[in-house]
């Protein structure tokens, strides 16, 4: 009887036990090397895998060998995290199954060691297929596409094109449709769901951009959710009417792997050969997608000669800044010519940057404010800087 007891006992602990290589190892890329997109890279579920049932094995390595089918209970864990569809749950449920088979003594050693160097060798092929990026700061900052303030480790892929992978949405209609059905089309793609704020809050910028290129046939808008709730989704649609075509992921997990999606919103850009990138911001892309040139040279990461600018419109109190207005300028060229979006009063200070880096963050400090023929006239200087500020020397 007490047998029984401590055997049982033994196999819920393993049941349970892969929450604590889950939870230290979500810690160690959160919260102390800021691993980016931790959550669509494949060897991070397969390392908690690994991890999780040798821990699991090593409790129970004394258990019966017909109770050990048990510990697979564990499993639940990546059907909770949306990491179990095919094929992708059969790696989790052969490194599962391989932690197991080498903790437990009965077998011959040599069998257990060759099937660890597999393992090892198919976690070394997934930790080096995808991209490996350090950020200095847990904050996600990006600026015109780029994430900031981060160190690329390694990224073998870096020198080729990210082709357009297989995956299945719906419409409205519960039809099945593909992206690659656009072919030959330059196409913004804007991932997104219902119950993201930040989604809802940019959907009036992301509309302007739409109808700014309303009578472009070559440029298709694509709006793709990944809500749960596809009649939540259908309700969105039919209140908002949104233009463009409106799709559902019918599987979550694997469009964020295979997109790398970490969060949402997320905008990229499809060229006609079917080849994207992520990245892509809406305040940014009115330029990007003027022509092929352009489109291209965002695809490939070429220099766009896209300038972005926060300006701020503040006033001081006791040298701290009080915000009165924030709208983005845009500054870019295309085959050396100028062009310019914004109000013209900061044309010559733009000129002043045109042989030097632009700051990210622009502070127009109003000192004095004057009515001159029924027109408010704001006096003052401009305080630039790549941080933001909140307080002017």
């Amino acid at each position: 009887m007490k047998e029984s007891i401590t055997v049982t006992f033994k196999i819920i602990a393993g049941i349970v036990s892969i929450l604590i290589p889950f939870y230290i190892i979500i810690y160690i890329v959160n919260d102390v090397i800021y691993i980016h997109d931790y959550l669509v890279l494949k060897w991070f579920p397969l390392l908690i895998s690994a991890l999780g049932f040798i821990l699991s094995g090593f409790i129970n390595r004394n258990s019966p060998l017909k109770l050990i089918p048990f510990l697979y209970i564990s499993i639940l864990l990546f059907v909770y995290l949306k990491y179990f569809y095919f094929p992708f749950f059969f790696f989790i449920i052969l490194f599962a199954s391989i932690s197991l088979f080498i903790t437990r003594k009965e077998f011959n050693k040599k069998y257990r060691l060759f099937s660890l160097v597999f393992m090892t060798s198919l976690f070394v092929f997934f930790l080096f297929s995808q991209p490996l990026i350090i950020r200095n700061e847990k904050h996600i900052s990006y600026f015109n596409g780029n994430l900031e303030n981060s160190k690329i480790i390694w990224d073998f892929s870096k020198n080729s094109l990210n082709m357009l992978p297989d995956d299945v949405f719906a419409d409205i209609n519960n039809n099945d449709y593909r992206l690659q059905y656009l072919k030959n089309k330059t196409v913004f793609v804007t991932f997104w769901a219902t119950w993201c704020k930040g989604c809802l809050e940019e959907k009036q910028d992301l509309e302007k951009l739409k109808k700014e290129f309303a009578n472009n046939p070559d440029v298709v808008f694509v709006d793709i959710s990944l809500d749960d709730n596809k009649r939540r989704w259908s309700q969105y649609l039919e209140k908002n009417l949104p233009k463009g075509v409106q799709l559902i992921t019918k599987n979550v997990a694997k469009t964020k792997i295979l997109f790398g999606l970490n969060s949402i919103p997320e905008h990229l850009i499809i060229d006609k050969r079917g080849v994207y990138r992520k990245g892509a911001e809406i305040y940014s892309s009115s330029t990007v997608l003027l022509n092929a040139k352009n489109v291209n040279k965002f695809i490939e990461h070429k220099k766009t000669n896209i300038i972005t600018n926060e300006f701020i419109i503040v006033k001081l109190v006791n040298k701290e800044i009080k915000e009165l207005n924030i709208f983005d300028s845009q500054f870019y060229t295309i085959d050396d010519v100028e062009i310019y979006k914004g109000d013209e009063i900061f044309k010559n200070y733009v000129d002043d940057f045109k042989s030097s880096k632009f700051p990210k963050f622009s502070y127009f400090v109003i000192t004095k404010t004057q009515l001159k023929n029924d027109s408010i006239i704001n006096l003052g200087y401009i305080k630039t800087s790549d941080v933001k500020l909140k307080m002017i020397e």
